[in-house]
């Protein structure tokens, strides 16, 4: 990871903690869906999920994560 990524948590639709990626970048590769999704959900705390496969998921940032807890 360079020094701009940022780690990125994904949470299910309970906000349950599902996985945590080193970047943004990782999380779209690995999951197949576009960067600027996932960067619009974590950096808004949006209420609005993400369909991945059926399952919708949200996605935050690991360090407001780690201060403020799952945030809706």
């Amino acid at each position: 990871n360079d020094s701009q990524s940022k780690p990125v948590c994904m949470f299910d639709y309970t906000g349950k903690l599902v996985d945590v990626y080193g970047s943004i970048s990782i999380a779209a590769k690995t999951l197949n869906i576009n960067k600027l999704t996932i960067s619009y959900n974590a950096k808004n705390n949006c209420k609005k999920p993400i369909e991945i496969n059926n399952k919708k998921y949200f996605f935050r940032f690991l360090k407001n994560y780690l201060n403020n807890g799952f945030v809706l």
